[in-house]
């Protein structure tokens, strides 16, 4: 990923990947060799351009925003529209650990329909109280959203993502592997998963 260009499938043409169209359970998984110094795009169906409230699920990293700084983040979305009460939307977990750049990382972002969890390197460690710019203190990881998922999401898209202003969060580094599943992972699989994959990409 270079930081200037991404990959856009229409939501139309997305099929099974607008999860929220016939449940309420994800997994988005990619290994990831970051050379980026600002917010990044993995992968997901989000979209907060335009009139459409396209937000449901996506992964990210290093989110300035409540609490996601040189993490790896996933977020979820049920309205498609800000969190209730704040000018963006800020229900997303954050991995208790720090994301390294340059080497790969397993990145993985679970929702089960009550909790988002990230994890890094087929770890999820806890992220218990973070305070939001409004006084609100809640755990990020794993993150209580009880709401589902959004069935009306915006195209799926890889490497950056569509912002109110247009495409942004560009993603640089390589990305591989990436995987969407409609359901959420396990803490057992997805330590299997980095078990079995990393000695291919270390």
């Amino acid at each position: 990923m270079t930081g200037t260009s991404f990959l856009r499938v229409p939501q139309e043409s997305a099929g099974r990947l607008t999860i929220g169209a016939t449940g309420n359970a994800v997994t988005v998984a990619s290994w990831v060799y970051m050379t980026d110094d600002s917010t990044g795009y993995v992968a997901g169906a989000w979209n907060e351009h335009g009139e459409r409230a396209g937000r449901s699920y996506g992964l990210f990293y290093d989110l300035g925003l409540y609490g996601g700084d040189e993490r790896s983040a996933f977020h979820v979305s049920r309205t498609g529209g800000p969190t209730p009460g704040y000018p963006y939307s800020r229900d997303y977990s954050a991995s208790g650990n720090k994301f390294t750049r340059y080497t790969w990382q397993l990145h993985v972002g679970t929702y089960d329909g009550t909790y988002a969890v990230s994890y890094l390197d087929g770890t999820s460690v806890a992220y218990p109280r973070f305070v939001d710019n409004k006084g609100a203190t809640y755990a990020k990881n794993p993150y209580l959203f009880t709401e589902g998922l959004n069935p009306n999401a915006g195209d799926f898209t890889v490497g950056a993502v569509e912002l109110t202003s247009g495409p942004g969060n560009y993603a640089k580094g390589t990305f591989a592997k990436i995987r969407v599943w409609d359901t959420a992972l396990t803490a057992d699989q997805v330590k299997a998963l980095y078990d079995t994959e990393r000695a291919a990409l270390k």
